[in-house]
């Protein structure tokens, strides 16, 4: 060999056979970055809703107080009357001042933002109303079960 006349082979140290930590480490890191980058995490201020399941047999017989049925524009009718968002919180205070286990039907258009809803149901709940419904329809409706009805059943 060529290291064999000089004795340089004295002189050479053998490879290190243990494990660098601190390369596992940055590649760790890097691996983490990117998985975190890369996410679909989305982290936005909210309230958490737990939706029910609801079926088509637990549809008929919604015992509700009062109906409040939101419409284009918001415009609010409670009860045979038409509201702004102004006088909505005191007329509710009115009508439900006597019932303690007061139930709020709210009938939403589509057109209807979630913050709109969300607001009347915070100005119902001020206002000591217990339970907020919001009327739905089943995914298949039945034609002769008609939810928007009121006073039919």
């Amino acid at each position: 060999m060529i290291t064999r006349p000089f004795n340089l082979q004295a002189r050479l140290k053998a490879p290190s056979r243990r494990f660098d930590m601190v390369a596992l480490f940055d590649i760790l890191l890097l691996a983490f970055g990117f998985t975190l980058l890369s996410s679909r995490f989305i982290f936005a201020p909210g309230i958490s809703i737990d939706l029910p399941r609801v079926g088509s047999e637990e549809l008929v017989g919604i015992r509700t107080d009062a109906v409040l049925t939101i419409g284009a524009n918001e415009m609010l009718l409670f009860e045979g009357s038409i509201l702004n968002f102004d006088n909505f919180e005191q007329r509710l205070r009115e009508h439900f001042s006597q019932d303690a286990d007061a139930a709020l039907l709210i009938r939403a258009d589509s057109s209807i933002s979630m913050q709109t809803l969300l607001e009347v149901a915070e100005m119902a709940r001020s206002a000591g109303v217990a339970r907020v419904q919001v009327a739905a329809a089943p995914l298949d409706p039945d034609p002769d079960l008609d939810l928007f009805e009121s006073g039919r059943r």
